[in-house]
């Protein structure tokens, strides 16, 4: 009978697998990182003007006017600027989360004007959100970023939405090539479903196999015994024809198990999470559903666990000849 120490022998082709997973996954957490969590730069107000002017427009302060009309708006600052038929506006919120609802309620009101319901672009990471549209039923384009607690606002006549674009540009919020070139919201969020269901959540399952493994042990079972009785009782829908019930009935010391047990059920919270959220998005335009954090969680969930793999497969099992 084979030695099972020489069985999980590492060679130098394991070690140079496993750096490149470690990269695989390190280029993951840098682009969700760089394009989810690293907040866009707020602009001031005296930077807005300054911008507005180099531009050729005359910005005013219409901070009191504002709050006459509505005192509890949560407004601090507004600067607004209008040249032809061009209409810019920059406000300053008291807080991320008023700026989040003023935004949803420029959304809904451009997305009424709209032609077509599907036709507006849309983006969201960290802090920032954009919304545009130039097929609007009363002929204009209009432009809405919302960047931490500040909304910049504009619209103007068909075709002179690069107008605008120059001056979101100029205060940084908005890229050269962010019009016409993105793939659509629904896309995106459909994209981002089926990567966090086919690759991260079989990715996570793997990581974490290992204590799948212990945790079928502690009932002195084998994950292919499991396996074989979830296979023979998929069709009913009974808790006693679960796998849990059939492992809890077997365990040894079920208190351990269950703690086990529920312990790797919620290695799985944040994927599933990521799924949950980044669908509430398909139908939603708020910033606030943003599945990043969650997915960043996933794949340090599944990094750990890659660890504790290698761990248990190196260390643990030549220590204990009896997993089966």
């Amino acid at each position: 009978m084979p030695n099972k120490t020489e069985k999980y022998k590492y060679t130098a082709k394991d070690y140079f697998k496993l750096v490149l997973i470690l990269a695989f996954f390190g280029i993951i957490i840098f682009f969700i990182l760089k394009f989810e969590s690293v907040p866009t730069p707020v602009a001031t107000d005296a930077q807005v003007w300054d911008v507005l002017v180099d531009n050729g427009y005359e910005p005013q302060d219409l901070t009191q006017q504002h709050l006459e009309k509505e005192p509890q708006s949560g407004l601090v600052k507004n600067i607004t600027a209008t040249k032809g038929d061009i209409h810019f506006e920059f406000n300053i919120y008291e807080s991320y989360e008023t700026a989040s609802d003023i935004w949803a309620d420029f959304k809904f009101y451009i997305w009424n004007r709209e032609t077509n319901p599907d036709s507006g672009y849309f983006t969201g990471r960290g802090n920032y959100s954009i919304y545009s549209n130039n097929h609007t039923k009363d002929g204009k384009d209009y432009s809405l970023v919302q960047v931490g607690n500040t909304i910049a606002y504009a619209f103007c006549n068909d075709g002179k939405q690069s107008n605008i674009q120059n001056v979101l540009i100029s205060i940084g919020y908005m890229n050269p090539s962010q019009f016409g070139k993105a793939i659509s919201k629904t896309s995106m969020s459909l994209i981002a479903i089926a990567i966090y269901f086919i690759v991260l959540r079989t990715l996570t399952w793997i990581s974490l196999d290992w204590i799948w493994s212990l945790i079928c042990k502690s009932a002195g079972l084998t994950k292919q015994e499991v396996r074989l009785y979830r296979a023979e009782n998929i069709r009913k829908i009974s808790y006693k024809s679960s796998s849990y019930y059939y492992i809890l009935q077997r365990a040894k010391k079920p208190k351990q198990f269950k703690a086990m047990y529920f312990g790797y059920k919620a290695c799985f919270i944040p994927v599933w999470a990521a799924i949950v959220t980044e669908f509430i998005s398909l139908f939603t335009s708020s910033p606030n559903f943003n599945s990043g954090p969650f997915a960043m969680a996933g794949i340090c969930i599944t990094l750990i666990g890659g660890l504790g793999r290698m761990i248990y497969n190196r260390i643990y099992l030549p220590n204990h000849k009896d997993v089966q």
